[in-house]
């Protein structure tokens, strides 16, 4: 007969994990699993197969959580199964309610993430507990039933007895003889009881819960406290435990009251020594007295397994802590110096004509990149070993990628004399959802490999398709990488996929590498649904085979050089912008890297003297390193996004640190961001985002090109409109779902939000909006309130744009908007307004103005302030700008003489 357990968790993918865990136990018939998502439904399934053993419960569930169900357990268990043992699983902070469960029944308890091998040993000794319980519940039963035959055997003897002593004496000696008879059969029974009693290997004593005496004890008992039968027979149960007597009566009442029957407790042995026990009691009827029946477990033992392995967790998570802090640290002072290396490298190899000069340069900066490479490696293992790095499937088409795979390593394939072939199979969908990166390291690591250890021949690349279905819209996909190169001996192909390891033999001085490669791309390859094999022959070559399962098939199809930067024009438009690095030589890369371009540059040591620029001067793009002295770059920034006069401006991250965990961050916070060391061609593609330039003025970067026919103007003329939305519509729902916080509440939130920033092409909106989307969908509750945190930051963002209106666009884009705005009004009143202006009348001004409002929003603006401030030769000059002489040109063209102008005073 199988054990049956009953798993009551509210995720649904536990059943199909514990079916796999134990499906051999299942096989075996040794295990009968059911599942239910929640109290109500285990409590169904209990009463319908009342035979269940054991129940392993979650505690936090909807409709009734695991102490509800522990409570109607406890109420059900003597009618519905006593043998019925509970087994909690909570997280590990949550050890309140774990105590609770405890105290409302629950036999053990299981830390979530569940173990495995915790799961397998919390059920051993919970069917063992089990069986014990049915032994000594057969066993009670068993005497039970025997006493209450011979009982009812007694009366029955006794009547008749009684009716024929009335009748004969012959009668009375017979029931005489027949109450001899019976009184034996008890004794024996009796007998038989004791002796099981006494004989059972567990300590087991009968206690009397009113006064706490010990009536009776095993000899197992005697044998484990050390004291004799008859010492025990004398004691109460509080002179066992280190508890006061106080507490232990209370205790024995919850187990007569039956609320309780099982407790963990400290006893003291006759010798000084102190256990912890469980003590499993039930309260039956001796000789019409109830007595608590207690059997008791040793687990001391346990308990010290138990904290040795929370201080090993605990220890393990502080070193493991303490490497990723290590790490974060290494990169940033590595990376740091880097940057002055590779980017004066960089910088001399474009100004020396000397040969052998540029030699040594190339060879100084090749060995940096290298360097920069380890430091990649490392970083990508420790996140994998962490559990940190992410596997974020897209649409992909895999074509581009592999082309980019050729192009990165063609000339090292020229250079060594190398033939290269790269088969995909004509059957590959275009649309794959794969990891787009992780793929592009895995083909370079292993193309990579494959070209170093290949001194001559060729090297192969094959893509194709394995159980190909378009009707499940899944395909395994099939990488293979072909050398001629001078191959693995069979007992060296597992070592080569472990960190750190190289084959053999091979010679580190010739064939360099740190032997990372490999052991990073398994761990991807199998993160990824996937599996790496190699099959070798020494000084014939080598096959690696990446297969990837099950990937699905996608019809939204991504080109993966759609974003590729196309080169970067050097000639810029006059720009300023504002460099803040506390390391010289970072900001002197950057400066030299500016020297043929139309950009000034101006700079700040730390966040104090960048906040001091900013009050005199207006740049149009600031460079913020984040590992600033005093106050972070993160703070800083905040400090310049909450400013009306500055929180427009797009301001990009420079980081050496290249963990993942701050990257959320860095897009809401910042407009881009670039990783030290940092390369010229990086560096002038991003300013190419933000900074005019004459290849596409205004433009945003390749995601965002659907929107280039978005005038500025009409964006910040539109912003009270979507002000107005957002604070009657939006606000008030995000204040809502602040304070109740439901999932699929945010999501819809997420997805409105989203719609109205791509209406009114605000990426900064849309970005936050997708980020909040994926928490939800994640269920990150963590992520999703410090998410809703930081909304209140861009609607105080989108109100400067509102208050301001343009005013923080730099003077060069703002002339350039309403010149654009100027050439569409109607030409008698840009007349007028000439007119109006060279006279400086200021009434007449006003009222043109406020008519020139009426056809541009954002034009009126400009002349408003600039009227105001009495700034008319900027206003002619903007008309003069638009129409070359004026209004002169204007007349020209519509053949009209200067009479039809108002007469000029003088």
């Amino acid at each position: 007969m199988p054990v049956k357990i009953l798993f009551v968790d509210d995720e649904p993918k536990l059943e199909s994990v514990i079916r796999q865990l134990f499906r051999r136990e299942t096989q075996e018939n040794k295990f009968a699993f059911t599942f239910a998502l929640n109290g109500l439904e285990a409590l169904d399934k209990l009463h319908a197969d009342p035979e269940t053993d054991i129940v392993i419960t979650d505690i936090n569930m909807p409709e009734m959580d695991g102490l509800e169900l522990l409570e109607r357990l406890k109420a059900l268990k003597p009618s519905l199964n006593p043998v019925l043992t509970a087994i909690v699983v909570s997280a590990y902070s949550d050890m309140e309610n774990i105590r609770k469960a405890m105290n409302a029944g629950a036999f053990d308890f299981l830390i979530k993430p569940l173990d495995f091998q915790d799961i397998r040993l919390t059920l051993a000794k919970t069917i063992e507990h089990v069986c014990q319980l049915k032994d000594a519940l057969e066993q009670e039963r068993l005497a039970k039933e025997a006493l209450h035959r011979a009982n009812e055997e007694l009366e029955s003897r006794v009547e008749e007895r009684t009716a024929e002593l009335v009748k004969t004496n012959a009668e009375l000696r017979r029931e005489i003889t027949e109450h001899k008879r019976t009184a034996e059969f008890l004794a024996q029974s009796e007998s038989r009881f004791r002796t099981m009693f006494l004989g059972h290997s567990a300590p087991m004593l009968l206690i009397n819960p009113q006064t706490g005496d010990i009536v009776d004890a095993n000899q197992a008992a005697s044998s484990f406290y050390g004291y004799e039968l008859y010492e025990l027979m004398m004691m109460k149960l509080h002179d066992l435990s280190e508890r006061s007597s106080e507490s232990v009566h209370e205790e024995m009442q919850l187990m007569k009251d039956q609320q309780q029957n099982y407790a963990i407790l400290p006893h003291c042995l006759k010798n000084g020594e102190t256990r912890t026990v469980e003590i499993y009691s039930s309260l039956i009827d001796v000789n019409n007295e109830k007595l608590l029946f207690s059997i008791i477990h040793n687990i001391t033992k346990r308990i010290q397994a138990e904290e040795a392995l929370e201080a090993a967790k605990v220890q393990a998570e502080s070193a493991n802590q303490t490497k990723s802090e290590f790490l974060t640290n290494v990169s940033h002072e590595i990376r740091t110096p880097m940057n002055a290396i590779l980017g004066f490298s960089e910088i001399l190899l474009n100004m020396l004509d000397d040969s052998q000069h540029k030699d040594y340069l190339t060879s100084i900066y090749t060995s940096g990149k290298a360097l920069l490479f380890l430091i990649d490696d490392i970083l990508d293992l420790s996140k994998i070993e962490a559990g940190r790095l992410e596997i974020q499937p897209e649409p992909v088409n895999i074509s581009g990628v592999l082309n980019e795979v050729k192009l990165i390593f063609l000339q090292k394939f020229q250079r060594k004399g190398l033939r290269f072939s790269l088969e995909p199979d004509s059957q590959i969908p275009q649309g794959l959802m794969l990891d787009e990166v992780r793929v592009r390291q895995i083909l370079i690591n292993l193309v990579g490999n494959a070209i170093k250890f290949t001194p001559r021949g060729y090297v192969l690349l094959l893509v194709y398709c394995e159980n190909l279905s378009h009707e499940n819209r899944l395909t395994d996909i099939v990488l293979e990488v072909e050398d001629s190169g001078i191959g693995i001996p069979s007992t060296q192909q597992e070592l080569i996929f472990e960190n750190f390891r190289q084959q053999d033999g091979q010679k580190t001085r010739k064939y360099g590498g740190t032997g990372l490669g490999l052991a990073i791309t398994k761990r991807l390859v199998e993160m990824m649904n996937g599996s790496i094999s190699v099959q070798s022959e020494v000084d014939k070559g080598s096959t690696f085979r990446v297969v990837f399962s099950d990937v699905p098939i996608t019809d939204d199809v991504k080109d993966s050089r759609a974003c590729q930067e196309t080169p970067t024009p050097v000639e810029f438009d006059p720009a300023k912008i504002l460099i803040v690095d506390d390391v010289f030589s970072n900001r002197e890369v950057i400066r030299r890297y500016l020297d043929d371009t139309n950009i000034t540059v101006i700079e700040a040591q730390n966040g104090e003297e960048a906040l001091e620029l900013l009050c005199r001067q207006t740049p149009d793009l600031i460079l913020m390193d984040l590992k600033l002295p005093g106050k972070s770059g993160y703070e800083i920034t905040n400090i310049i996004r909450n400013d009306p006069k500055t929180g427009v401006l797009p301001i990009i991250a420079l980081t050496a640190t290249v963990i993942k965990k701050t990257e959320g961050n860095l897009s809401n916070l910042f407009d881009g961001c670039l990783k030290k060391p940092v390369v010229r061609s990086q560096l002038l593609s991003e300013l190419r985002r933000f900074l005019p330039h004459p290849a596409e003025m205004l433009s945003e970067s390749c995601d965002t090109t659907e929107r280039e026919g978005t005038n500025g103007a009409e964006l910040i003329a539109r912003m009270p409109e979507l002000v107005a939305i957002l604070e009657r519509k939006l606000i008030p729902k995000w204040e809502e779902i602040s304070e109740m916080c439901f999932i699929d509440d945010v999501a819809d939130f997420a997805l409105e939000l989203k719609s109205l920033a791509g209406e009114y092409h605000l990426v900064f909106l849309e970005r936050y909006s997708q980020s909040l989307y994926e928490s939800a969908q994640s269920n990150h509750i963590d992520a999703i309130e410090d998410r809703l945190s930081e909304f209140s930051g861009h609607i105080a963002r989108i109100r400067a744009l509102q208050q301001e209106e343009g005013r923080h666009l730099s003077d060069r884009i703002q002339r350039l908007l309403a010149t654009e705005a100027l050439a569409a009004l109607p030409h008698d009143l840009l007349e007028r307004l000439e007119y109006e202006t060279t006279r400086a009348n200021m009434t007449e001004v006003e009222e043109l103005v406020d008519e020139v409002h009426t056809h541009d929003v954002f034009l009126g603006n400009v002349l408003a302030r600039m009227a105001t401030d009495f700034e008319y030769d900027k206003i002619l000059e903007l008309i003069q700008k638009t129409y070359g002489a004026g209004t002169q040109q204007i007349r020209k063209e519509n053949g009209r003489s200067d009479s039809c102008l108002p007469p000029q005073d003088g």
